[in-house]
């Protein structure tokens, strides 16, 4: 579950339940306790408070460092990375015909 500061509408992508709350650190701290004895729980948050009260049975991260233990995601290697690369062979000549003045 991701929970986010502030107002939206609560959705779910995949696995993942977003929910957005007012005060997020009351949630966290709440859905924190009651989830901990059953399942795996990781706090995320860069508030040393928020941190502290989810409990010793959770574990807990700053932001800066969730993001630094991230993976990039995988670019593909055949991805073109020039425009002129994007083009059919027809429509690149006819362009190159135009950049240098030929009709």
């Amino acid at each position: 579950m991701l929970v986010l500061d502030g107002g939206g509408r609560d959705e779910v992508r995949g696995p993942l339940d977003v929910r957005y709350a007012p005060h997020a650190d009351a949630l966290l701290e709440r859905l924190a306790s009651e989830n901990r004895s059953r399942e795996r729980v990781c706090v995320v948050s860069s508030d040393s408070t928020v941190r502290a009260t989810a409990g010793r049975a959770v574990q807990s991260l700053t932001s800066q460092t969730f993001l630094a233990d991230l993976e990039p995601p995988a670019q593909p290697r055949d991805r073109p990375s020039r425009i002129g690369d994007r083009l059919d062979p027809k429509t690149f000549d006819a362009l190159e015909r135009l950049r240098r003045g030929e009709q």
